[in-house]
């Protein structure tokens, strides 16, 4: 008696578990009908729902793997007098020579502060950035920078331009995990060494070393 009343609530389990299968496939036969109607393909949808989720999740992983680190750019100073430092954020390069081509085209954008004005032309382009095993760093950058300036030449505009970018480029944070260390910065103009039409008032002819002392202190 107790082995027949066990097998019958066994077969009604069965029973009712085969019965909900049959009322889902139903539903679901009904849910593909309706989408059909309306010229929708519910294969198509499960495969964008996939698709949405796969880019979620390489986006995720790029964040994670996308590491920050924060450098300071020296912009010219709204008096024109100095320079100003100026905090921001770059993806951290694995070596020092990329975080400086980064930082460089920081520069060309512009500052975000209002107490700061730009000392690079916002057309200018990178066109190669190299870091010699002696520590100096090698920008060659287009023309444009000689064409395009907006301001008057001056010693103090060019003055604030080239040390600007030295401070910038031979800054600390700018350091690499390949330890490799800018002591100078050497300038070429579309792949030549600069002409005698420009800078007017500065000699580029040798490498330039940091100039702390333009840099602005708060007082």
């Amino acid at each position: 008696m107790q082995f027949s009343t066990s097998h019958i609530f066994k077969k009604l389990g069965l029973i009712l578990w085969a019965f909900a299968t049959l009322i889902l496939c139903f539903l679901v036969l009904l849910l593909s009908r309706h989408m059909l109607t309306e010229g929708r393909n519910p294969f198509k949808l499960a495969e964008e729902d996939s698709e949405e989720f796969k880019q979620q999740e390489s986006s995720a992983s790029r964040d994670v793997l996308t590491e920050k680190k924060e450098i300071t750019l020296f912009f010219t100073s709204a008096a024109g007098i100095g320079l100003v430092p100026e905090k921001c954020m770059i993806e951290s390069a694995e070596t020092t020579v990329e975080n400086c081509r980064s930082a460089l085209l920081k520069m060309i954008s512009g500052p975000d502060g209002q107490h700061s004005l730009p000392n690079i032309p916002s057309d200018t382009r990178v066109r190669g950035v190299y870091l010699k095993d002696d520590g100096e760093l090698i920008l060659d950058i287009s023309s444009e920078i000689i064409f395009l300036q907006t301001v008057p030449r001056s010693i103090e505009t060019e003055t604030m331009m080239f040390f600007g970018i030295v401070n910038t480029m031979t800054h600390e944070a700018l350091l690499g995990a390949d330890s490799k260390k800018v002591t100078a910065v050497r300038f070429l103009f579309d792949g030549m060494a600069p002409q005698e039409t420009f800078p007017l008032n500065f000699d580029l002819s040798y490498p330039l070393y940091p100039a702390p002392n333009w840099i602005m202190t708060e007082s």
